[in-house]
């Protein structure tokens, strides 16, 4: 039986203990001072060695959901409890995160459209590159988690993106995590696509935004982990336990409808309220409260995100509308 796990880092193996918590960094060079930069990374080896899971957050550093669940997680699991290995990034952008951005501060780019990266480009696009080849080289499945950012908030889910080589064990996680959609949909660039290109199963949740971290949503993120560790056998159920594994979701496609002019908006739609084409969603209004635009349902649908920003200038997100992909 092995002792060790061999964790492939910074282009060299380093072994790992059994039942062993271990604090690593993800090198990216050093800044103008000379001091180092790096990713934070931490990896748990539970007591035999088995499935090794990611769980990461953080990829846009306006979404603190992610982060808040994946330090409990790590501050809470014990390694003598576990069966394989757990890695946790939580945060993956940790500039935007210091900043609250979405997009990376230091060369403004959306992280999560920059994958599978490039050595030697600019720092998203390295630090993508990163990020991609030490998850593909030390993992079987990763779970990466999302939220609706600052201005918006959006229905729980589970996302995938089909037709890829690692996409059926994807959509075998995106039913772990007990979530009841499951959004079917590949965005270019983003983490989730990049790893099931590499043939390693990999779903991006989406839960909460409004710039919170609330409690119910962490948890939720919580639950989704803890299922997903359960289903691939990696802990015991807890006493008690109800969560069925492998449940079906409601598989969904869609898209944000945008802001086609400047000024205050307001919502006129609920949360997971199915809508018909023509619908009333929002409107658009000047300082005055003359109606700017008049948001509608292109279709039918389900309202699956909102702006809850006050605000919007041409071209934001206002609306998520899903459509079941059996529809």
């Amino acid at each position: 039986m092995d002792k060790v796990f061999s964790v492939i880092i910074n282009g060299k193996k380093q072994d790992l203990g059994l039942g062993s918590k271990n604090q690593l960094q993800i090198e990216m060079g050093a800044r103008i001072d000379g001091s180092k930069q790096a990713v934070p990374v931490g990896v748990i080896v539970g007591k035999e060695l088995g499935t090794r899971l990611a769980l990461t957050g953080g990829v846009h550093g306006d979404e603190f959901e992610g982060p808040a669940a994946v330090s409990r997680i790590w501050r809470n699991t014990d390694p003598k409890k576990l069966k394989g290995v757990l890695i946790l990034i939580p945060a993956v952008n940790l500039y935007a995160l210091q900043e609250a951005q979405r997009d990376t501060p230091v060369d403004g780019i959306n992280l999560n459209r920059c994958f599978p990266g490039k050595k030697g480009g600019s720092w998203s696009q390295r630090l993508a590159d990163a990020i991609l080849n030490f998850l593909a080289d030390n993992c079987d499945f990763v779970l990466d988690f999302h939220s609706a950012g600052m201005d918006l908030t959006i229905a729980p889910c589970a996302m995938l993106a089909p037709g890829l080589p690692g996409s059926d064990g994807a959509r075998k996680l995106a039913m772990y995590t007990g979530h009841q959609y499951m959004w079917e949909q590949e965005f270019p660039g983003d983490i989730s696509s990049a790893l099931s290109r590499r043939s390693v199963p990999a779903v991006s949740t989406e839960v909460g935004g409004e710039g919170r971290a609330r409690e119910e949503e962490v948890a939720l993120n919580m639950t989704a982990a803890q299922r997903v560790m359960i289903a691939l056998n990696m802990v015991e159920k807890p006493k008690g336990y109800t969560g069925a594994c492998g449940c079906s979701p409601v598989a969904v496609q869609g898209s944000w409808i945008t802001a086609g002019c400047d000024g205050l908006f307001r919502s006129t739609c609920r949360m997971k309220e199915d809508v018909k084409a023509g619908s009333l969603l929002g409107e658009i209004y000047d300082l005055w409260g003359n109606v700017a635009e008049e948001i509608r349902a292109p279709h039918d649908g389900i309202v699956f995100g909102i702006r809850t920003l006050g605000v919007a200038r041409t071209g934001q997100w206002l609306v998520l509308l899903m459509q079941r992909k059996d529809s």
